[in-house]
Parts: structure tokens; C-alpha cells; sequence
């Protein structure tokens, strides 16, 4: 079985090839990443928190499962 969010969120035909793009995971987590750096309270550390990358991704898994239901 696939996990959830792999299939791709941008797949595209052109002239002789099939690009894939990001999947759909990576691209709901960046989203997610964006909000929560937008709120400001993640972004006023300039070094990266390592809280922001799985609070990201556990966004998008949730969201991934709620579009299964």
C-alpha cells in the first residue's frame, strides 16, 4: 500500500517526458511550514527549529488522512 501523500501534486506531460514534481506531502507540509513562519511565532529565531519541520508534516499527515475519509 501507498503512503499518503505520495502520488504528486504537480505531475505534468510534456512533449517526451512525464515530470512527477513534489509530492503531495512535501508540498502540504511546506504550506504548513509557511503559515506557521507567517504567524510570527516560529520566525523570531533566526537559527531553524527542528519543531517547525514535524509540526509540518504533521499538519499535512493529518490533512492527508481527512481527505481519505
Amino acid at each position: 500500500m501507498e503512503k499518503l501523500g505520495q502520488d504528486h501534486a504537480f505531475a505534468a506531460m510534456t512533449e517526451n517526458e512525464y515530470q512527477r514534481g513534489l509530492s503531495k506531502r512535501l508540498y502540504i507540509a511546506i504550506m504548513a511550514m509557511q503559515g506557521l513562519l507567517a504567524s510570527g511565532i516560529y520566525a523570531e529565531k533566526i537559527a531553524f527549529n527542528p519543531i517547525l519541520g514535524k509540526l509540518s508534516f504533521e499538519i499535512a499527515d493529518e490533512l492527508l488522512k481527512q481527505e481519505n475519509l
